[in-house]
């Protein structure tokens, strides 16, 4: 549960290579679903904090626009495809979290599963079987972030398949109140990118980054090396995704930090 600090980490590199050119114009939206209070709620669970708040301060501040929505109105559905009801029945990602570029949870979480407090669709949402940010019905999302323990998980760090994302960062362990680390990575990214950020500032945590390729493209070389969010470089939608029902080709390459 998203409650613990961890300690006691090493750096290990996720290997695989890839991604396609930068898009022309930058698309400076956010989505952020963000659930404090689980007690007394529909699923019931521990309560959490504010930790998006510093975030989306300072996305503002650097001319993003988007929508927040907090606990019994962060609802499953918002990240559920809405392509075919494969994916579950009422999916709005199209008008919600694929409808932006960064897509942020907060909350709790477990391996390739985010959890909410309101029972609307499911308290417990598969982003691996039900979730299709970046393609088919809505195709906006370039990233996200699972500020959630263990969501970027899967059988190694950063797994969380079935995106079309340039890049997702999260957590392969408990993580704790990381508030400021979440703005100052986006602040950071002027210089730095994304990846070098998100590590850097969540260096005493099981921190994941994860960047996608397609093609001959490298992972590595491109978008890993390259994007930088306040900077503005690898802010479009990736093109060229599956079709409604099909599964990603791509490569990763991942960065991470591991408990001991």
């Amino acid at each position: 549960m998203k409650c613990v600090k961890c300690s006691g980490i090493y750096l290990a590199f996720g290997l695989v290579a890839s991604l396609q050119s930068v898009e022309v114009h930058a698309d400076k939206s956010y989505y952020i679903d963000q659930v404090i209070n689980y007690s007394g709620s529909d699923c019931g669970g521990n309560d959490l904090f504010d930790d998006t708040h510093d975030l989306k301060t300072a996305l503002d501040a650097n001319g993003w626009g988007g929508d927040l929505w907090f606990d019994n109105d962060a609802w499953a559905f918002d990240f559920r495809e809405n392509c075919s009801t494969s994916y579950g029945s009422y999916g709005s990602d199209y008008k919600f979290a694929d409808n932006k570029f960064l897509d942020v949870f907060s909350g709790h979480g477990s391996t390739n599963i985010i959890h909410f407090a309101a029972n609307s669709d499911t308290c417990n949402f598969n982003l691996e079987s039900d979730s299709r940010l970046g393609e088919m019905a809505g195709k906006k999302a370039g990233i996200a972030m699972w500020l959630s323990c263990y969501t970027l998980t899967g059988p190694s760090p950063g797994t969380v398949p079935n995106m079309w994302l340039w890049q997702q960062f999260g957590f392969s362990g408990n993580t704790g109140d990381n508030t400021a680390a979440y703005s100052n990575m986006y602040l950071d990214t002027n210089t730095k990118t994304n990846s070098a950020a998100w590590m850097d500032r969540l260096w005493d945590q099981p921190a994941t980054a994860v960047s996608y390729a397609s093609g001959t493209t490298s992972c590595w070389t491109t978008t890993d090396y390259n994007a930088k969010m306040r900077a503005g470089t690898y802010l479009s939608p990736r093109t060229g995704g599956p079709a409604c029902g099909a599964n990603p080709v791509q490569k990763r390459c991942a960065r991470w930090w591991e408990e001991m």
